[in-house]
């Protein structure tokens, strides 16, 4: 037999170090994995036929491991002493599936809760709570000012490096800043609709006027939000937003229309949004707080501010566009262009089609830091590896999303009322759509901005922006909502090639779910 010239016998043992390449199924990239076992132990971890089929090996011939007589462990204990480990598939999966399953609890929670609102109100009530949400949340972009992705990029480096100042400087001076813009962007908010009042109807005007409230609180809990997801403290980040706001809304809800018999209406819609979003808000400041390193406590902060601002301002023209390429620019334009009810309709299906992008959204969450870090740390391999395991899982999981909802659409539809039935055409085309662009580029935007090249991924983003809106105001009157739907997800396949083309050239970085993939784009 073969042996390695690292080994070492005890006890007619022979156990030896190996270092293989990782896969599951087809779906995995492969990742390094070295593990000294002791000889003094009496389990070994596997044999090497028994790594082979679990999935997660594959043995190269110079690697080899002896056993005797000894049983190879359980495929499934296998398995999770891998995930134990420290390498990137394993702190990958981990996060991954820590964040799928708390917003899986979450995304359940406000579906449920929108349809119990939209089979509580009127179909054009709830049309306007649905278009009030989209100014809100683009004022929100403004208002926050994109601290919290910059909080995902600087705080995951600065943990990952141990700078504690800057990590404190940085804490400090971003609630600040988003604490004054947020309230500004709320008076001049407030100033627009007192000079617009008579224009708009009295339940329109009252639900913006609460939109307003509802901003500041949103602004500074994205902010928090970003600062966990960078602590990778994956639960105490979304838990606040994705399941307790819903949570919360869904229970006021059912108290005031199904217990207390009392009516409601877009206004007072959004007004149960602001306390459900302060309750959250309040115990998103809790976690933060006991998440911050014990040594931010004796350490005095620094600060490079223009730096922040800086960076914080490319995103924002990322995330301005990434606005008008989304749902939420695609209500407005059909509130503006037809009528509230076909927001309101064509909101249900864009929160529909957006299940196929949350199961990717759990990768990404836990994803994003580790970019951060490994390129403070100028980890080239490990980034390939940690994007290439993203995007094939990607693809994993948002195929079957997009098939459920191509079948079973107008089924579920129906659950929002008898008229929501005619979203199925913007269903569709969201769904395929977002079926083509995960798997292209689940990571692209975040591995530029991350990487400092936010400024690059702001003209990529802008321009096709531009093309979306071009188009979603051509289709949008002509076909309805279904050319709305068109319109995003043509801008949104372009932006997504141009994003890996660019990527590939100037990270060299593959966002390919396959190898055959990435050799074909070389």
């Amino acid at each position: 037999m073969w042996r390695s010239p690292n080994h070492h016998t005890r006890e007619g043992t022979v156990v030896e170090h190996h270092r293989s390449a990782n896969t599951l199924g087809t779906l995995l990239q492969p990742y390094r994995c070295m593990r000294q076992m002791s000889a003094a132990t009496k389990t070994v971890p596997a044999t090497v036929p028994a790594l082979a089929a679990s999935g997660l090996t594959s043995v190269s011939p110079n690697s080899a491991i002896s056993v005797g007589n000894q049983r190879p462990r359980n495929r499934l204990s296998q398995l999770i002493e891998r995930l134990r480990t420290e390498n990137v598939g394993a702190v990958l999966a981990r996060g991954a599936a820590t964040s799928f399953l708390v917003g899986a609890c979450g995304t359940l929670i406000s579906f449920v809760a929108q349809i119990i609102l939209a089979r509580s109100i009127h179909a054009d009530q709830y049309g306007e709570y649905a278009y009030v949400l989209s100014i809100m949340n683009m004022a929100v972009l403004i208002g926050k000012l994109e601290f919290d992705p910059c909080s995902v990029r600087f705080v995951g480096a600065y943990h990952g490096t141990n700078n504690w100042s800057m990590l404190r400087g940085f804490l400090r001076r971003s609630h600040q800043i988003v604490f004054v813009a947020s309230l500004t962007v709320s008076a001049i908010g407030g100033l627009i609709i007192w000079i617009k009042w008579h224009s708009l109807s009295t339940s329109l005007a009252r639900a913006a006027l609460a939109g307003l409230l509802l901003q500041p609180i949103m602004a500074l809990l994205s902010l928090q939000l970003g600062c966990l997801q960078g602590l990778k403290r994956i639960v105490l980040a979304q838990s606040p937003s994705v399941v307790l706001r819903p949570l919360l809304f869904a229970i006021f809800i059912l108290a005031i229309v199904r217990i207390g018999g009392i009516g409601i209406g877009a206004p007072r819609a959004v007004l149960l949004q602001v306390v459900a979003a302060a309750i959250a808000l309040a115990l998103s400041a809790i976690f933060l707080q006991r998440a911050k390193p014990k040594a931010l406590s004796t350490i005095h902060p620094a600060f490079e501010t223009r730096l922040w601002v800086r960076t914080s301002l490319g995103l924002m023209m990322i995330a301005s566009a990434n606005v008008v390429l989304g749902t939420q620019m695609d209500v407005f334009v059909v509130g503006t262009f037809l009528r509230p009810r076909e927001a309101g309709i064509y909101g249900a299906a864009s929160q529909l089609a957006s299940l196929i992008s949350f199961s990717v959204t759990a990768i990404i969450f836990i994803a994003v830091p580790m970019i951060a870090e490994m390129h403070a740390k100028h980890e080239r391999n490990g980034l390939q590896r940690l994007v290439s395991l993203a995007t094939r899982w990607a693809l994993l999981v948002s195929a079957p999303a997009a098939a459920l909802l191509l079948v079973l659409g107008p089924f579920i539809l129906r659950w929002y009322g008898p008229e929501f039935a005619r979203g199925y055409a913007p269903l569709a085309v969201l769904s395929v759509g977002a079926l083509l662009t995960v798997p292209i580029g689940a990571l692209a935007g975040f591995l530029l901005t991350m990487t400092g090249h936010e400024r690059q991924a702001g003209v990529i983003v802008c321009g096709t922006a531009l093309l979306n809106l071009l188009l979603t105001i051509v289709l949008t009157p002509a076909i309805g909502i279904a050319g709305t739907a068109l319109a995003t997800v043509t801008a949104g396949l372009i932006r997504a090639g141009v994003f890996a083309v660019y990527i590939r050239r100037y990270l060299a970085v593959s966002v390919a779910p396959f190898p055959w993939a990435r050799a074909s784009s070389r």
